[in-house]
């Protein structure tokens, strides 16, 4: 069981990307990586067993890991525990920035190995002050000059020679900061790109811990963090799932999105468990377990560990190397015949957003005050749609926006006016209609009609189909918000497939979506499953296998 861990006020842990670590996550985390690790060689902590948080904070990790290890002295021979007692403590290693919570963090590891293992020790040398990113290195004094001692830089080999002597950590775990581009400043932006491999277009700080983790363990090692569900899906986390699943071993990942685990932080996590494979072979013969997500906190079981697994390269097969943590076998499956023979939308047309500039709502006006406007006004005002605005073939639109500079370019103003393919950019679904009036648009992505590929009738019938929604729910489930909600954006739409027509496929779709837009009822009667079937034979699937790719 791990300690209760004091709470930083809330500015400050926000600044830093710091949020209170729930004992019941750090006890999972730590018996999925030290446990095997020393059902694998138990010897291994009479001596030379090693465990490093790297931004430890308050030390839930370390004192989660302290008391397993004191655990697991049990079942050795009482004539070792003296030794077995000065080795445990000396596994622990720990690094963070933050000079008080390091202090607080040192402090609970010496009351606990006095009270559990009766042992008075020092943890000074072994859990550091220091930046765990930043290396002392001619590349940090080029950007950081002057300054860089006030970043705690660290340098591995000298801090941790013991270690990284025998190669690496035998176990990294943690709950890194969860920091987004916009809170570092320019030095370390900068510092990161040039010194992480995995470091891609708007990253945030998890990636290069994410790096810096895989870097730092020995073959065979293991880690486990607390990942926030972006590093899953989003484009910027490509090059770092690419190498995961070309590289490493992923042996599980489990899904708490749903669950309010970290009070007061907007954060959907995950718990990802990775090892450092000894032999290439290894990875291509790993099985990635995918638990059932648990609907309580600590509400995991052996049982729903196992309930599904599939082989890590099926990961490399899907777009940009998404991690999707709802896939099973069947629906991989299904999954494969989806994409076989289609082109992913974003190839055939170009997929653009609306307004998203924060505050752009305060200069919208109701159709009250547009009526007042003058005749002149009115030629720079535009009827308006958010994304609340855009249903399934339908537009329901109550305000307006007119013109102004700070919020559009002249150019996308005038791509407002013309006709074109509209699809809500968050939803509990795709929503997808047709603006033939040419509306402005909030956080609504568009394809001009003159762009789209086919008629824009058939691509409302398939962008508004149960099979495309389930596919984009399977993939990007792990982007969700709360309440179910998925937000939809140009990278991710880009991906969904998309299957050539017949003519007569293609006329029998432009029929159908024009009669449920000249009568919304008929969707209730029937129109809506005869859709759904059309669309399903188009892609060589069955009513079943779109069931199962839901479910």
């Amino acid at each position: 069981m791990s300690p209760k861990t004091r709470r930083r006020e809330p500015s400050k842990r926000k600044q830093l990307g710091q949020y209170y670590t729930p004992a019941w996550i750090v006890d999972y985390i730590v018996e999925h990586t030290l446990g095997p690790a020393l059902n694998e060689d138990p010897e291994r902590l009479l001596g030379e067993f090693t465990v490093l948080d790297p931004a430890c904070g308050d030390g839930a990790f370390l004192i989660g890991a302290l008391q397993f290890l004191a655990q697991q002295a049990e079942s050795f021979p009482r004539t070792q525990h003296r030794l077995l007692f000065r080795s445990i403590v000396d596994s622990i290693h720990g690094v963070d920035v933050d000079p008080k919570a390091l202090k607080k963090c040192q402090q609970q590891l010496e009351e606990i190995s006095e009270t559990i293992l009766k042992i008075s020790a020092d943890f000074s040398q072994r859990v550091l002050l220091g930046n765990s990113l930043i290396q002392t290195e001619a590349n940090a004094t080029r950007i950081f000059g002057d300054k860089l001692e006030e970043r705690h830089p660290l340098d591995w080999h000298r801090v941790y020679p013991w270690v990284m002597r025998d190669g690496g950590f035998d176990v990294i775990i943690g709950n890194p900061p969860f920091l987004g581009i916009k809170a570092m400043d320019d030095s370390l932006k900068n510092y990161i790109r040039s010194r992480y491999r995995t470091v891609h277009q708007q990253f945030d700080i998890l990636i290069p811990f994410i790096e810096l983790g895989l870097q730092l363990l020995r073959p065979g090692g293991r880690l486990g963090y607390i990942i926030s569900n972006k590093i899953l899906a989003a484009d910027y986390g490509t090059q770092l799932r690419k190498t995961l699943v070309s590289n490493f071993i992923i042996e599980q990942m489990v899904d708490l999105s749903n669950l309010n685990a970290f009070e007061n932080a907007a954060t959907y996590p995950h718990i990802i468990i990775l090892r450092k494979p000894r032999r290439p072979e290894e990875i291509h013969n790993n099985k990635t377990q995918l638990p059932l997500p648990p609907t309580k906190p600590g509400d995991f079981t052996t049982e729903s560990e196992q309930d599904n697994s599939i082989p890590q390269h099926y990961f490399a097969t899907l777009p940009n190397y998404i991690l999707a943590p709802s896939l099973s076998e069947e629906k991989y499956s299904i999954l494969r015949k989806l994409i076989h023979n289609t082109v992913p939308l974003g190839q055939t047309c170009t997929i653009r957003c609306g307004i998203a500039k924060t505050g752009f709502t305060k200069h919208l006006i109701s159709k009250d005050k547009y009526a007042r406007l003058s005749a002149r006004k009115k030629q720079n005002t535009l009827a308006f749609l958010n994304a609340g605005d855009v249903r399934r073939y339908h537009l329901h639109q109550s305000r307006y926006l007119t013109y102004t500079p700070k919020l559009t370019s002249d150019d996308q103003w005038q791509t407002f006016h013309e006709p074109k393919i509209v699809i809500a950019g968050m939803a509990k679904q795709l929503r997808v209609a047709l603006d033939s009036a040419g509306h402005a648009l909030g956080r609504v992505y568009y394809i001009t009609q003159q762009q789209a590929p086919y008629n824009p009738y058939f691509l409302l019938a398939i962008l508004n189909s149960r099979l495309i929604n389930a596919y984009f729910s399977l993939l990007f489930v792990a982007t969700h918000l709360r309440s179910g909600y998925i937000r939809y954006n140009a990278t991710y739409l880009n991906q969904i497939p998309l299957a050539t027509p017949t003519q007569h496929q293609e006329e029998e779709l432009v029929d159908l979506a024009t009669l449920v837009i000249q009568n919304p009822k008929y969707l209730t009667k029937g129109l809506d499953q005869e859709i759904n079937q059309a669309v399903a034979y188009l892609y060589g699937l069955s009513s079943n296998d779109v069931e199962l790719l839901e479910g």
